[in-house]
């Protein structure tokens, strides 16, 4: 049972939304790019298969390093909330103009790129949403941040599902339209992580300062 006063706290609504921008753009990374680095480039499945080794590895070392800048100063929450979402949008963006020039190695380093935002992701947000909570609401509004997390995944594959569909209607097996479908993927997945960076220019680094102050 969600205690409905939780969505009355708009520090913690907008945590959430940003949260859900963050995850956006996951399935757009595990299922399309693997197809475009197959379909549209005509990689191998092992070199598809290997895209996110390099992100795997940034995700392991680098949020001991995010955490600890993190934790030096109340501010750096905020900013590593842009970093989440600026270090999305713009490799997302770049892969939205795929064609059957593109290198591979685009794909690995832009992949990559997403997970220096991951990490610092991962020790902002739900820390930030705790902090606004009561004692007593922490372990359901921790559940509640988990599950908007979750739907992100859902709602996008949808939206993705979609989006290609669209494109690839006409022909399924054209590489042309194929390109066409996995850049609308990205694109979309873009445009989302530039939203959820400007919530956090505008709104989140407003409601962190102001708590700031208060404290």
């Amino acid at each position: 049972v969600i205690p409905m006063h939780l969505f009355k706290n708009k520090n913690y609504i907008s945590l959430l939304v940003v949260g859900f921008i963050c995850y956006f753009y996951m399935n757009a990374m595990n299922t399309f790019a693997p197809l475009a680095v197959q379909k549209v480039i005509g990689s191998s499945t092992a070199v598809s298969g290997a895209l996110q080794m390099p992100r795997t590895i940034i995700t392991i070392v680098l949020p001991l390093i995010a955490g600890a800048w993190v934790g030096k100063k109340a501010q750096n929450v905020w900013k590593s909330m842009v970093i989440a979402t600026l270090l999305v949008g713009v490799p997302l963006a770049v892969l939205g103009f795929t064609t059957t020039n593109t290198s591979v190695m685009i794909y690995f380093v832009a992949i990559a790129i997403t997970g220096i935002a991951e990490s610092f992701r991962a020790v902002s947000i739900t820390p930030a949403a705790q902090a606004t909570l009561e004692q007593k609401e922490l372990g359901v509004g921790t559940s509640l941040v988990n599950f908007v997390n979750s739907l992100s995944g859902l709602i996008a594959a949808a939206v993705f599902g979609i989006a290609y569909d669209i494109n690839t209607k006409a022909d399924p097996q054209s590489v042309s339209n194929i390109a066409a479908g996995v850049n609308s993927v990205f694109l979309i997945s873009a445009l989302v992580s530039i939203v959820g960076l400007a919530i956090v220019l505008l709104v989140v680094r407003k409601q962190m300062n102001a708590q700031a102050k208060a404290a």
